[in-house]
C-alpha cells in the first residue's frame, strides 16, 4: 500500500502563485478527442440509480477527462506489478477492471472525489496532448527512413 500512496505524490501539481490585479491567463488548449462510447440504457439506468453522472450526456471536454482517467489509471494499473499472475492479457484485464473502473467511477460521482477524479483525467489527456504530435512526428520520420531504404 506504501508504495501506491508514493506514486500518488507524482500526480500532484504545483499551483502558480496568484499575483495580486493580474488575472490568470491561459493558452487555449486544443484536446484531443476520445472516440465516444455510448452506453445502452441497461448500463445508464444504474448509473441513474447509483447517482453517478451518465457519460452520454458529458460534453466533450468532460467526456475526455472521465475517458482519460480511465485509461491512465489503467495505464498504472497495468506498469504496477499488482496482477502479474495471468500474464499481459490477464494484466491488462485486471487493470482495467479495478485500476480504470475506480476512475471512472471517481470521475462520474458528482462530490469532491468526482471534481478530482476529472482533474486527473485533464492531466493525462495534457499528457497525450503533449505526446501524440511527437509520437506521431517519429512515427512519419520511420515510415519516410523505410520508404526511402526501399
Amino acid at each position: 500500500m506504501l508504495p501506491l500512496f508514493a506514486l500518488a505524490t507524482a500526480f500532484v501539481v504545483p499551483s502558480m502563485p496568484l499575483v495580486p490585479g493580474r488575472g490568470v491567463h491561459r493558452a487555449a488548449v486544443t484536446m484531443t478527442d476520445i472516440p465516444r462510447v455510448e452506453l445502452p440504457s441497461a448500463v445508464t439506468d444504474v448509473l441513474k440509480e447509483q447517482n453517478l453522472k451518465n457519460p452520454n450526456e458529458l460534453d466533450t471536454t468532460a467526456y475526455n477527462e472521465y475517458s482519460a482517467a480511465a485509461i491512465g489509471a489503467t495505464l498504472i494499473f497495468f506498469i504496477l506489478p499488482l496482477f502479474d499472475i495471468t500474464g499481459f492479457v490477464g494484466d491488462f484485464i485486471f487493470s482495467a477492471l479495478i485500476g480504470g473502473g475506480a476512475a471512472a467511477y471517481a470521475s462520474l460521482r458528482k462530490d469532491s472525489i468526482g471534481e478530482y477524479g476529472n482533474k486527473f483525467g485533464g492531466i493525462v489527456m495534457q499528457g497525450i496532448d503533449k505526446g501524440v504530435p511527437a509520437v506521431k512526428e517519429k512515427v512519419d520520420e520511420l515510415v519516410k527512413t523505410i520508404k526511402s531504404s526501399l
